[in-house]
């Protein structure tokens, strides 16, 4: 997919909005050290090492920063952070709010093997103007939620259960026949339908019905950005036999019709 095509899906498709407070790119000097522990945050802090070496320390905790450190720092806790140097850090740092209640659990650190792509990212975040900072945001924090997640690599039998009813799902978007009935996928996982459904609920946060219109409308909202198909077709496509139901649902979620969605992005895009 576009790069570009690639954002305005993260744009479309996160539910929580961002408020970016302050952003910065600094290359620390020597003698430099950083210590919130007096004035605490009053803000997220998405902080991230592009160079360098050294510490950041929490209340309960030490961790050495190295090149792809990556932290979201929380509001109203404290932290100190050094460094070597001779080795001195570059940092990346976005101040940000969460426009949502309750704000969602974010992981508060991670190690980024593909540190490149993600320091794209963030170059183009501080480049951007102001305008299009949220959706650069958008797509760091995906990133950054998908890595943390991929490294968590234990799992309990629930949410490898979970795991394989999201790809069945994603398997058979296209399903005219059966219209991804719980029977189908309930069997698949040889659980009673009442067994998957509490399962999922407990694992996903959210029913299978509602997870299955979110996968669907997200492969529309693709297809729409990535093609030129007639709204039939990309109605059958993502599993709806009628194209008006399929527009409605679409405009229930989107607060546009598939037409007016395509034609609002890919004005954005010129």
């Amino acid at each position: 997919m576009d790069f570009y095509l690639l954002l305005l899906y993260y744009y479309t498709m996160f539910t929580t909005k961002i408020k970016i407070n302050s952003l910065l790119y600094s290359e620390c000097v020597a003698e430099w050290s950083w210590d919130t522990r007096k004035n605490v945050l009053i803000d997220y802090d998405l902080w991230y090492i592009a160079k360098g070496t050294g510490t950041l320390r929490t209340d309960s905790a030490v961790f050495n920063l190295s090149q792809g450190s990556c932290f979201i720092l929380q509001p109203g806790k404290g932290y100190l952070a050094t460094h070597n140097p001779d080795d001195p850090l570059t940092v990346y740092a976005v101040h940000f709010e969460l426009c949502s209640s309750p704000d969602p659990e974010l992981p508060f650190a991670i190690k980024l093997d593909d540190f490149v792509f993600f320091e794209k990212l963030c170059r183009r975040l501080v480049e951007s103007d102001e305008q299009h900072r949220e959706i650069w945001m958008y797509a760091i924090l995906d990133v950054y939620v998908r890595t943390y997640e991929s490294k968590t690599t234990r799992l309990t039998v629930n949410q490898e259960r979970v795991v394989k009813i999201k790809h069945f799902i994603e398997e058979n978007l296209d399903n005219l026949e059966n219209k991804l009935c719980l029977d189908e996928i309930s069997a698949s996982i040889f659980l009673s339908r009442n067994q998957c459904s509490r399962v999922f609920k407990q694992v996903a946060g959210v029913t299978i019905q509602d997870y299955i219109l979110k996968k669907r409308l997200e492969k529309a909202a693709a297809l729409l950005l990535q093609s030129n198909l007639p709204i039939k077709s990309i109605a059958r496509l993502c599993g709806y036999s009628d194209p008006t139901f399929f527009c409605r649902q679409f405009k229930k979620i989107q607060a546009c019709t598939p037409q007016e969605f395509r034609k609002k992005q890919m004005s954005f895009i010129m």
